[in-house]
């Protein structure tokens, strides 16, 4: 009961802390209209963003640019400089089994539940 007490507490304790926002917008220097227009995402603490070439925890619109290209060149099998409905639908399939590999991957890294009768189960009164 008091274990349960203690760990309810730390929890309350520490809601305030997940409740703040993980990325904030920052508006971009206006250096042309394109530009004034165009926010940049705040890197979370400890992540580096994908795409964020220089590392300066934000995404510029070179940067979106160039990795939205990648992704153009990626998809056009043939590289004639067009996409294909082909094209889309097998870029489409490999990006969905990388994402189903990966769940996987990540599924089979969890920590299992503590069997019955060991240590933890005891101590945790599972």
């Amino acid at each position: 009961m008091r274990f349960t007490t203690l760990m309810i507490a730390a929890l309350l304790m520490a809601a305030p802390a997940f409740a703040q926002s993980q990325a904030s917008t920052v508006p971009a220097p206006a250096t042309s209209p394109v530009a004034a227009e165009a926010t940049v995402v705040a890197k979370p603490a400890g992540k580096r963003l994908p795409g964020d070439e220089n590392g300066d925890g934000m995404i510029s619109q070179d940067e979106f640019t160039n990795a939205q290209l990648k992704r153009f060149k990626a998809m056009d099998a043939n590289a004639d400089g067009s996409v294909s409905t082909d094209e889309m639908k097998s870029y489409n399939a490999k990006m969905a089994e990388s994402r189903r590999a990966r769940a996987e991957k990540a599924e089979a890294s969890k920590v299992s539940a503590p069997k019955e009768g060991s240590f933890l189960s005891k101590l945790f009164g599972r």
